[in-house]
Parts: structure tokens; sequence; C-alpha cells
């Protein structure tokens, strides 16, 4: 008798310990497709608000062949809203001469946006200058390519400190990072000479799509 149930209690234990075998690979399985599952869409910083535009900026840059660009503007588009997505997305306005925030349609902020950039691209390749150069631009205005192609063609964060220097030269008064000393921009108060570098941080692949777009700069000649 106590053989028999010795035997009955061997079968349970190893009943058992199949089933925790199982258990335990079961789980660890799940755990591995979710982490591959959670690894596969790298949007690098890219807030959900920014990639639900993405259709729509995609289709304006179509218009001027620059679709292969369009994670740069979804960069920009996380610099210029935080994330937070106002009714100017793009900070267009002022890129047509209004006061900040006068556009008040999302979708033609990213017709004025991309058209400025489209532009300041054009100019930036006429005088062969570096993506980033471009990139800087938008928060510089198109000065900043001239600036560029003048001193190498090749954007750096001391070349934008150089620039905003000097445009609060010619501006006294007017750029001051509001008196406030510890404004990391301070004392170089024209625009954020560190605009490219954040809007590279956003999507891991702008920087290799930037690396491109230089190379066919080289091969057209520029």
């Amino acid at each position: 008798m106590i053989a028999k149930a010795a035997k009955v209690l061997k079968r349970i234990v190893t009943c058992l310990t199949i089933f925790f075998v199982v258990v335990v690979i079961g789980i660890a399985s799940l755990e591995f497709l979710t982490r591959e599952e959670n690894t596969e869409p790298d949007q690098g910083g890219l807030s959900a608000e920014v990639l639900a535009y993405q259709p729509q900026i995609e289709t304006e840059l179509q218009k001027y062949g620059l679709e292969n660009l369009t994670p740069i503007l979804l960069g920009i588009l996380q610099q210029e809203s935080g994330g937070v997505l106002s009714k100017d997305i793009f900070q267009a306005s002022e890129s047509l001469g209004l006061p900040p925030d006068t556009i008040t349609d999302s979708l033609y902020s990213i017709q004025v946006g991309v058209e400025y950039f489209a532009n300041n691209y054009e100019s930036g390749k006429a005088q062969g200058v570096d993506i980033e150069s471009i990139i800087q631009s938008y928060n510089f205005g198109r000065g900043y390519i001239d600036f560029s192609a003048s001193n190498g063609g090749v954007h750096s964060e001391e070349l934008a400190k150089e620039f905003s220097a000097i445009q609060m030269e010619k501006y006294p008064g007017q750029y001051t990072c509001g008196g406030d000393t510890s404004n990391f921009r301070y004392p170089y108060c024209y625009g954020d000479w560190s605009y490219t570098t954040k809007v590279f941080s956003y999507i891991p692949t702008i920087g290799s799509l930037a690396t491109d777009t230089a190379k066919e700069h080289e091969q057209s000649g520029l």
C-alpha cells in the first residue's frame, strides 16, 4: 500500500515538474516575442501626435521630389512642437513674415513649413552646403545657408554660435534670452544654435540619411 502511494506521489511530482517547465518556457517565449515586437519600429523620440502627420508631410514633400527627407521633416516637427501640437504645427507663420501662431490650420502649416524647407534645401544644394546647415536654416533663416557656404559649407554648433552672435550685433537689444543668463543658449540668443543636433536626435535614421544626401551633393558636382 505504501509502495503504491509512493508511486502515485512520484507521478504527481513528475507531472507538476513538467507543467512548471512548460509554463516557464511559455512565459520566456512570450517575453521574447514581445521584446522583438517592441524593438522593430524604431521611431526615436517622435511622439504619436507627430507621427500621425507623416502621410501629409510625405505628400507635400513629393511635390518637390524630396519625399526621402520625410524623417527630417518629422524631426523638425517634433522640435518645433515639442510633441504637443498647436494649429501652426510647423511654427511656419514667421516664414511668411507673420506673427507667431498666425496660421490656424495644421495642414496649411504643413504646406508652408514644407515649402520653406524645400526652398532652403534648393538654396543649400545650389551653394553646396551640407544637410545639417539646411536643417539649421529652418531655425536661423536662409541667411545661415549663405553664412555656412562662405565658411566651408559644413555646419557645426560653433559655426551656429558665431552666426547667432553676428545677428545679435545687427539687432542690439532684440535677442537677449530674456536676460536669463541660465538659459542654455546664452550668450548666443539669436535662435537655437543646437537646433540641428536636436532634430537629429529624434530619429536614428536621420544620420545615415544626411550622409546619403551629402554623397548626392558630391556626385552632382556641388
